[in-house]
């Protein structure tokens, strides 16, 4: 059986776009809290493979000037806007015990503390700035380092200094910088994947290799210790990069594996959730904010099953925002005019 007709029929790929919704997926479980064991392992590989992804898709013949500003439109304009959002419900609903200015220094500069920790609402922000970093940092590779050795060295040294500034330094970069440094070097295996045509390989691969896998990488998550790219945190390093791209190789796989199933069963199913992948940032920038406001409203009933309903109704409402924004003059507020 062959995955490689899915979608032909549109120019987008719905297998990625079920890939980033099922990374949407886990982000959101993870912010609920299903407990430490699943934090422990959706954070081996749930934001690297977005950078991954990025990469597939990497164009870099455009003039800096004109990628500048389509970046700036498409990620810090979103940033800002949900930031100062936010901010202003945080001065009306929950300034009383700190001072106006408490958060600005966070949504302004240190970004990669968590919600509750300094970012109202949203922690989860956090990765748009990283995510700008790291396109502008490898659209600068791509342009000006014209070998392909010497791109990888620069990658290579790149994800190093990312790797060691947490730990070097005594405090974080602003606007989780060295976050974006690992993600150049998601967004090169991405694009190497791509331009090598080895992609269709690692994306095609069978089902007993892709179970052998699958058990491996599981045991492996668990061995390596705690990984959080925001708090740039990645225990053993290695063990970090084996586990995240064996599991994006693995996840990609699964997802044409639905994705080609679910064409032959039920396109418009398919269709509506790679919606959650197509417009993820907006599912990013709200879920946090959406499951505040239903933890302080639904509070009865057994743990697992809340977190359950917290979760369901989590993406239905995002699914709603989502909806209002793309369809209003409130998609100028991320950079759609």
């Amino acid at each position: 059986m062959t995955l490689n007709n899915i979608n032909t029929t549109s120019n987008r790929d719905l297998a990625l776009d079920l890939f980033r919704a099922f990374g949407i997926f886990c982000m959101i479980v993870g912010h609920i809290g299903f407990g430490a064991k699943v934090d422990h392992f959706i954070h081996a590989f749930h934001m690297p493979l977005f950078f991954f992804v990025s990469g597939i898709f990497f164009n870099s013949k455009k003039s800096f000037e004109s990628f500048m500003i389509n970046k700036t439109k498409k990620i810090l304009i979103p940033y800002f806007s949900f930031a100062t959002f936010y901010y202003i419900v945080w001065l009306i609903a929950d300034s009383s015990n700190s001072l106006w200015y408490f958060p600005l220094k966070y949504l302004l500069w240190n970004n990669s503390v968590g919600a509750g920790s300094g970012m109202p609402y949203a922690g989860a922000l956090w990765f748009l700035t990283a995510f700008f970093v790291a396109n502008i940092i490898y659209f600068g590779i791509r342009v000006f380092v014209k070998y392909s050795s010497l791109q990888f060295i620069t990658v290579l040294l790149c994800v190093l200094i990312g790797t060691l500034l947490p730990l070097v330094l005594q405090f974080r970069l602003p606007y989780t910088i060295d976050a974006g440094m690992i993600g150049v070097g998601f967004m090169y295996c991405g694009y190497l994947s791509k331009k090598s045509n080895q992609y269709e390989k690692l994306t095609n691969l069978s089902l007993p290799i892709l179970i052998f896998m699958s058990v491996a990488l599981v045991l492996l998550v668990f061995f390596n210790g705690y990984v959080n790219m925001r708090m740039g945190t990645y225990s053993n390093v290695i063990l970090f990069w084996i586990n995240a791209l064996g599991c994006i190789i693995v996840g990609i796989n699964l997802c044409k594996l639905v994705a080609y199933k679910m064409e032959k069963l039920s396109y418009p199913v398919l269709s509506w959730i790679s919606i959650m992948g197509r417009d993820s940032l907006i599912f990013l920038c709200v879920n946090e904010f959406i499951i505040l406001i239903l933890r302080k409203t639904i509070v009865f009933g057994n743990r697992i099953i809340l977190h359950v309903i917290y979760l369901v109704l989590t993406i239905l409402i995002c699914y709603l925002i989502n909806y209002v924004i793309q369809n209003t003059k409130l998609k100028m507020f991320i950079g759609k005019y």
